[in-house]
């Protein structure tokens, strides 16, 4: 009997030896390298996502103040219409405009607005008023201590250059052309008139007995004539004066300020310069200008 030869398969010509061995794992430091990378990757994901939703509430939130900031200008420019109609109707009646102007409390297109009408012709005209009346106009105006001063000074600087200051901006250093002091300023001083001096009818009884040189029969013939429908101008005995004062001007300014309730969207502030038809009630706007309103400012120094 013949022995039985065992025949190793692996040992066969051609035949991969290795072939029958499992395959082997990779190492150790590879699988953890995958793992940080799915790490890695899923947190770019991630802050991707959530810049995508920021930026969606972002656009959402200027949405909102877009429409909140064309609501407030329908409502101002509808003010100025309502406003132009109550002043037609206050001159078609006869009834003159107080010296110190008026302020109607509205709700227009659903906002709350305030409208402050403000007579020109009472104001100081820093182009062609007299210099010596600034302090007077600015007495007890809310500026700041010593932009009289600076104001005087460009006013006489633009007079000797020949030219005319279009706004009172022009006037104002750079600092203070922002918050409330311009505002304060064009309640007391106005580019619109061209008047040398001031209009009795507009102005107070104690700002107008602070002109210099006048006197108490000066102001009692002055209420005469006014009462009798005459201009101060027209009197010789009040020759003294003429530098001082001027007729008045149908002239007035309309400040329309409004803001939605309820939202971070700045309020804005509407200013339109209307004139009286002569003869007629209408009264027609000749220049606006709206702008945000911003706190105020203060120059360093």
């Amino acid at each position: 009997m013949q022995p039985r030869v065992l025949i190793d398969r692996g040992s066969v010509a051609g035949a991969d030896p290795r072939a029958s061995l499992p395959a082997p794992l990779p190492p150790s430091g590879r699988r953890g390298f995958a793992l940080v990378f799915a790490l890695v990757l899923l947190a770019a994901l991630s802050a991707a996502a959530i810049a995508v939703l920021a930026r969606a509430r972002g656009d959402d939130g200027d949405a909102q103040d877009a429409l909140s900031a064309a609501r407030a200008r329908h409502a101002a420019e509808g003010a100025i219409a309502l406003a132009r109609a109550t002043l037609a109707a206050h001159r078609e009646a006869g009834r003159p405009l107080p010296p110190t102007g008026m302020t109607w409390s509205w709700t227009v297109a659903g906002l709350p607005v305030v409208v402050d009408l403000e007579p020109e012709s009472g104001k100081l005209d820093v182009n062609a008023g007299a210099i010596t009346l600034l302090p007077l106009a600015l007495d007890g105006a809310d500026v700041p201590s010593g932009l009289g001063g600076e104001i005087e000074t460009a006013a006489e600087r633009v007079r000797a250059d020949g030219s005319v200051a279009a706004s009172l901006a022009t006037l104002l250093p750079p600092c203070a052309r922002l918050g409330s002091s311009e505002a304060a300023l064009s309640r007391r001083l106005t580019v619109a008139t061209r008047a040398r001096g001031l209009a009795p009818s507009a102005i107070p009884d104690e700002r107008l007995a602070a002109l210099p040189g006048i006197a108490t029969a000066d102001l009692d013939l002055i209420h005469a004539l006014a009462a009798a429908g005459r201009s101060p101008l027209d009197d010789n005995r009040l020759t003294h004066l003429a530098p001082l004062i001027s007729d008045a001007a149908p002239l007035a300014t309309l400040r329309v300020r409004v803001g939605v309730p309820d939202t971070d969207a700045a309020e804005i502030e509407l200013a339109a310069l209307v004139q009286q038809e002569i003869g007629r009630p209408t009264a027609r706007v000749i220049a606006a200008a709206m702008r945000p309103v911003v706190d105020g400012t203060a120059c360093e120094g």
